[in-house]
């Protein structure tokens, strides 16, 4: 697989193949026409303007965040009674749930696959995966989620990482995920949120962090807990939960009385950490780049981070545009799951009418967001994706799309696709002999071109 992509184009060819790859990387891959619009702009100008361009409010996303249901005898997340009215009550808060979910993973799907903000669908993406939050950690969590995805994760994509930061630290699904809410002085400090906080949202696993640290950055948290507010929640911090006594975190003394800002200033020393900056670069490194990045993109991307003051588009930057690894043929990717399925999409012009088809694909693909087992969120690593149950469900899935059986997908005009334009120049033999095969259709055609070796890559 790694072969074909690594064969470096014809020279007359390069900036066809530059604007393919920077689609492929940046913005879930090209639309009929897109490959021809970029070459004529020029790959790097044309990654410069997604750099530059405003982001969306975050607003603007469909939604609107659900009323929270009360549980139990007001707690959230308490046990409700054992009474047929409150099983009852459990079975359609399931079903709002459910629905919930739909929504939001539908939504983050039809953003990719439109294209109308690419880079930033593609960092909405990445922060949900590394400020991970699991959906099915009880049911508050669902009905905490739309707020997350939109206060947090879309308000925060393209900002400054400090600000992104503190949203998720302080926001209800955080909170409630690892259980900080719960955590007092009083009753027992809670070390689950400042482990995953200095493992991996900041400094990363190797990020010179003690257990010591853990327990400080742990009392610093106390007390920073949830409450509701009107048809939601929204954070609170309880003094009477707080430990005020004096915290050392990786050296630094933060006196004793300091309250609610023990936690901010926990904060700010993370994010303007080298190690922060170290960790946060190699992870988009992997993203954008490959598995294992050169050393020099991850060291310039670093120290644009810090010089920066965490400006997430000046750290793109450096990454994307301040040397020639996206654009080196030897650096290739494996498409996720998801990527795998909105690049299909978009590749063939498909419509998405309703997501349950689709996202019933990446269920299969054990790739929804919000739904990761663990705080590390989905590995971003070929290994991960990549086996022969995989590739079989990537196939099934291909052909369900191209003969208009996937559910909720409007694939008309599919017979108008050429379907060597799906890949683009880096043919295998293999792969081309495949797609010459006598007696296909058109659509079994697709169908081969989306399933092909070539086409798992981005």
């Amino acid at each position: 697989m790694t072969s074909t992509a690594s064969r470096p184009p014809e020279p007359g060819d390069r900036a066809r193949w530059e604007a393919r790859r920077a689609l492929d990387r940046l913005a879930y891959g090209p639309v009929p026409g897109d490959v021809e619009r970029v070459t004529a702009l020029g790959a790097r100008a044309w990654v410069a303007r997604e750099l530059a361009r405003p982001a969306p409010p975050a607003d603007a996303a469909d939604l609107a965040a659900p009323s929270l249901p009360r549980f139990g005898r007001g707690r959230l997340g308490g046990g409700a009674p054992d009474s047929g009215a409150a099983m009852e009550m459990r079975r359609a808060l399931r079903g709002e749930a459910r629905e919930i979910g739909m929504e939001i993973l539908g939504e983050r799907l039809a953003r990719a696959v439109s294209g109308a903000h690419p880079l930033y669908e593609t960092m909405v993406e990445f922060w949900g995966n590394h400020f991970h939050v699991f959906a099915r950690k009880g049911l508050p969590e669902t009905f905490l989620l739309p707020s997350y995805e939109r206060d947090v994760l879309r308000r925060h994509a393209l900002g400054r990482f400090g600000q992104l930061l503190l949203a998720s630290a302080a926001h209800p699904a955080m909170l409630f995920y690892l259980d900080n809410w719960r955590s007092s002085a009083r009753r027992g400090v809670n070390e689950n949120y400042a482990r995953e906080l200095l493992e991996l949202h900041t400094l990363g696993v190797d990020g010179g962090y003690t257990q010591r640290d853990v327990e400080a950055v742990a009392r610093a948290f106390s007390g920073w807990t949830l409450r509701r507010a009107g048809d939601g929640a929204a954070f609170h911090f309880e003094p009477r939960w707080h430990d005020f006594g004096e915290k050392v975190v990786l050296g630094r003394r933060l006196p004793a009385g300091a309250g609610e800002s023990d936690g901010e200033a926990v904060l700010e020393m993370l994010a303007a950490h080298p190690s922060t900056a170290r960790h946060l670069a190699h992870k988009l490194a992997v993203r954008f780049l490959a598995d294992d990045p050169p050393e020099r993109a991850v060291a310039r991307t670093a120290a644009r981070f810090q010089a920066s003051g965490g400006d997430v588009r000046a750290t793109l930057d450096a990454l994307l545009l301040g040397g020639d690894e996206l654009f080196d043929p030897g650096l290739v990717k494996v498409k996720t799951p998801f990527e795998f399925v909105a690049s299909t999409l978009r590749a063939t012009g498909a419509r998405l009418d309703r997501p349950e088809g689709a996202l019933g694909a990446l269920r299969r693909l054990g790739h929804l967001p919000y739904l990761a087992p663990t705080p590390a969120g989905a590995p971003d690593l070929a290994e991960r994706w990549i086996d022969p149950g995989a590739a079989l469900e990537r196939v099934r899935f291909a052909f369900a799309l191209s003969s208009g059986r996937l559910p909720g997908v409007d694939g008309r005009g599919l017979e108008e696709i050429d379907p060597f334009a799906l890949i683009g120049d880096a043919l295998r033999p293999a792969t081309r002999r495949a797609l010459a095969t006598e007696g296909l259709s058109t659509r079994e055609r697709v169908a081969v071109a989306l399933a092909s070796p070539e086409f798992q890559l981005r």
